[in-house]
């Protein structure tokens, strides 16, 4: 979304620059996270070690996707511990982490992984708290989009697929991808 109306005046940069950004915002959650599910010694360890990763480094000054991914996936594990804590908003930080977390899937396909055993985390915790099978309204506002986006998005790809082979024709035409192609880098 932020490579669209920056792609004129800022051309590839504007993928560099979103990168950059969203990866250093990032730092503050994957701190803030780590630090309310375990404790200030490994948060800072833990975050020291996720900025300085090289891979990660490269791929956020490159402007790859793949950064940008694993920085919402931050976001999203910094609003799952924040909603463990906070006692009446909880529903409402399950719903961030679960934004975040299609977020990030959406631009990466491994990060649906990584939402998947957020999720399955939280159903865990829920059945162990409260000893029922289905689990309360602040796993649901977690669950609800990502489930939803990640079926669509597991149907989309075959349906495509399936589409250009019927017709010939795929559906570039019609779409307009958020991030350029990463072979014209």
């Amino acid at each position: 979304a932020f490579y669209v109306p920056l792609s004129g005046v800022l051309g590839i940069k504007a993928l560099t620059l979103f990168s950059v950004l969203v990866s250093c915002l990032s730092l503050p959650a994957f701190y803030g996270g780590v630090r309310r599910l375990l404790n200030r010694d490994i948060a800072f360890y833990g975050t020291v070690l996720f900025a300085l990763y090289p891979k990660y480094v490269v791929m956020s000054v490159r402007g790859m996707s793949e950064a940008a991914s694993v920085a919402f996936l931050a976001f999203a594990l910094y609003g799952y511990a924040r909603a463990r804590d906070d006692g009446g908003h909880e529903i409402g930080w399950y719903a961030v982490a679960g934004i975040t977390a299609t977020t990030a899937y959406l631009m990466f396909a491994p990060a649906v992984f990584a939402a998947i055993v957020l999720s399955v985390a939280m159903y865990i915790e829920a059945v162990r708290e409260r000893g029922a099978i289905i689990p309360e309204w602040s796993f649901w506002s977690y669950s609800l989009i990502p489930g939803i986006v990640g079926v669509l998005y597991l149907i989309y790809g075959p349906l495509t697929t399936l589409i250009s082979a019927t017709t010939g024709e795929g559906w570039e035409y019609y779409s307009y991808s958020l991030f350029v192609d990463p072979t014209s880098y």
